[in-house]
């Protein structure tokens, strides 16, 4: 008897749930014990909406290669690795020849407590793990088909040479190369997706993603400038199938992911670049969550690094413990250092950008339970933990030392003379730790989370190497490196509706402002053609076309702050402004 419920509990195609709820189960059982833990409920409708969905987990890679990094990039919600080794290669070396990797794997993390509730949603080593599945979510339900992951299990790209010759030759635009021609510009509003996914230049303003009318990818929606020389989409949902990583119950998250880099003559070279629009499709308010970035630098030979916290800068840095990093994958005499600048976080209700409030380190290695409360999370309060700065068991992190048993609580290991809240200062040499396999994240919040908010992640990953100073010489360089990131950033592809220029010269006035339910626009220009509305998170809240009335209906919008924009029929923005709703 009890060989046949093993033969069919093997072949059952519920195996994986059944394992998820006696995982539950018993690390509920674990948590009592002594763990702090959030309530775990909802399961059975969490589980009824798996049978149902079941998508497979993310196949594709592609190669971001046009400077100096030959970066590995994933669809399923990690980077940097090809499910086995490292595959974030700088200097790139041509074919035949040995090269060296400075990073391992790296993801984004999102925790969030609702009613009592934990939901997360994370990402690590992926084999037969994952949280994370391709495809854009249904705008109504939060949920996913099959078939859907299946058609969204790609990433596409293009190359800038390829879009100027498309959008300067209009012979080509009936016979677009690469992915110019199925860029997923428009989402299926039949299945529930959201209109627009993919940005793009929007030629003769239509709405409608046509390369046949000169319509063609772009970095930001209807922008012509700041195209990367490589970039690339693609889109992931953590409601395709049950979570078997960080075994927490989904979110309902929708990520549209970019990644890019430039070729340059300079530090910008040896960087790549990643933005993560990150949508709540869910109907339910978080009212404590948190979004982190994981990384497992792995610099050269992976059991011999440091890692580093610049405070001021948002800089998370991995450098060698030792003047020579050995072996085949080391970097050899004087190895190099390289750091995740985090650029972009989420936003508060006002607007305003949280930046980073946390950052702790742990051991990396696919293995667990080898180093206790500094060993990799295997389960959602412990992610939860991390995701709060905390030790994988609940513990506060503490200043000086390994970060353990102190009196002196603190949010940032290791941050040199950087932290102005602590001091002396405090490294991993100060120290005297042990170099190996480190991990870090860097994690921001707790902010509120409503549903259909939109927050944008964005991260650089900045690398240096001078020819002396042994471990510690390109610090300064890469911090550099750091500053010219951040400035780029700035000036360049910086995101969000804050960026609207509130001076225009266009003497458009909506009245009254303060206003309620109803405005006007007087001084409408002819060529005036949609006005859009934007909360201060950057979610599209209001798209109305001017032609029909020039009388808005803001009835259904909530109190607050918005921030608008009319276009006109080219798709070009003619007027930005401020209106209050009271």
């Amino acid at each position: 008897m009890k060989l046949s419920t093993a033969k069919y509990f093997s072949s059952s195609p519920y195996k994986h749930i059944l394992l998820f709820v006696a995982f539950l189960i018993f690390s509920n059982i674990l948590f009592a014990k002594g763990e702090k833990k959030l309530k775990i409920n909802q399961l059975q409708s969490e589980i009824l909406f798996n049978k149902k969905s079941g998508c497979a987990p993310a196949t594709v890679q592609r190669e971001l290669n046009i400077n100096n990094v030959r970066a590995r990039i994933l669809n399923g919600g990690d980077l940097w690795w090809d499910l086995s080794s490292a595959k974030y290669e700088i200097p790139k070396v041509a074919s035949g020849q040995i090269s060296k990797s400075s990073l391992f794997a790296g993801a984004i993390w999102v925790g969030g407590v609702t009613n009592g509730n934990l939901r997360l949603a994370a990402q690590k080593y992926r084999q037969n793990s994952n949280d994370y599945y391709p495809g854009p979510l249904d705008i109504n339900t939060a949920s996913i088909t099959t078939s859907e992951c299946l058609k969204y299990d790609k990433i596409w790209g293009t190359y800038l040479t390829d879009i100027d010759n498309f959008r300067k030759n209009p012979s080509n635009w009936l016979n677009p190369i690469n992915d110019i021609g199925t860029w997923p510009a428009m989402g299926d509003v039949s299945l529930g997706e959201a209109k627009y996914l993919a940005p793009f230049f929007d030629n003769n303003g239509d709405g409608i993603y046509d390369p046949a009318v000169g319509d063609y990818p772009s970095f930001d929606q209807n922008s012509s400038k700041n195209i990367p020389d490589q970039m690339m989409w693609w889109v992931y949902n953590d409601k395709g199938n049950i979570h078997s990583e960080s075994f927490g119950m989904p979110i309902g998250l929708e990520f549209q992911e970019q990644a890019f880099a430039y070729s340059t003559n300079d530090e910008i070279n040896n960087m790549t670049f990643y933005r993560t629009k990150i949508i709540n499709r869910s109907s339910e308010k978080f009212d404590s969550c948190i979004i982190g970035q994981w990384v497992d630098p792995d610099l050269g030979f992976k059991n011999d690094d440091y890692i580093e916290f610049d405070v001021q800068r948002n800089l998370g840095i991995c450098y060698n413990g030792y003047d020579f990093d050995s072996t085949i994958n080391g970097y050899g005499l004087n190895p190099p250092s390289i750091g995740i600048n985090f650029l972009e976080g989420p936003k508060r209700s006002d607007g305003t950008t949280i930046g980073l409030t946390k950052f702790i380190y742990f051991n990396g290695g696919k293995g667990v339970n080898l180093y206790g409360n500094r060993d990799q999370p295997t389960n959602a309060n412990q992610y939860w933990n991390y995701l709060n700065g905390r030790w994988k068991k609940g513990s506060q992190l503490t200043y000086g030392g390994t970060g353990f048993g102190g009196t002196d609580t603190t949010s940032f290991a290791f941050p040199g003379t950087t932290d102005p809240m602590h001091s002396p200062e405090w490294t991993e040499r100060t120290a005297n730790d042990t170099p190996g396999n480190r991990c870090f994240l860097m994690s921001s919040g707790p902010f509120s989370l409503l549903p259909g908010a939109i927050n944008n992640v964005t991260i650089a990953v900045v690398w240096a190497r001078v020819s002396s100073g042994g471990a510690t010489g390109s610090i300064n360089l890469l911090k550099q490196a750091s500053d010219k990131a951040y400035s780029f950033y700035k000036k360049s592809f910086s995101t969000g509706i804050n960026e609207i220029n509130y001076s225009s010269n266009q003497n458009i006035i909506p009245f009254p402002n303060p206003g309620k339910d109803q405005i006007q626009l007087f001084n409408l220009s002819e060529d005036a053609d949609e006005i859009y509305f934007y909360n201060l998170s950057g979610q599209e809240c209001l798209i109305q076309k001017l032609k029909d009335s020039k009388i808005i209906e803001t009835s259904f919008i909530q109190n607050g702050i918005y921030l608008y924009q009319i276009k006109n029929k080219q798709g070009d923005v003619i007027k930005t402004g401020k209106w209050f709703k009271d």
